[in-house]
């Protein structure tokens, strides 16, 4: 699963599927609004990628 989040500085959060969690930040002096801008579109573009790290992390 990835969330992006931007309350103390724009990154994204990657849980797998037991929970671990990953922090990705992102240069802090990014936009708010293009920080969630870029996580939409990353999400469009690798969503079947992250599906099957997700559940590749099961087996």
């Amino acid at each position: 699963m990835k969330r992006p989040d931007g309350t103390h500085r724009p990154h994204f959060d990657r849980y797998d599927a037991f929970g671990n969690e990953t922090c990705v930040w992102w240069d802090e002096d990014l936009p708010h609004r293009e920080a969630l801008s870029k996580a939409i579109a990353d999400m469009k573009r690798n969503w079947h990628r992250y599906r099957r790290e997700y559940y590749g992390g099961l087996k």
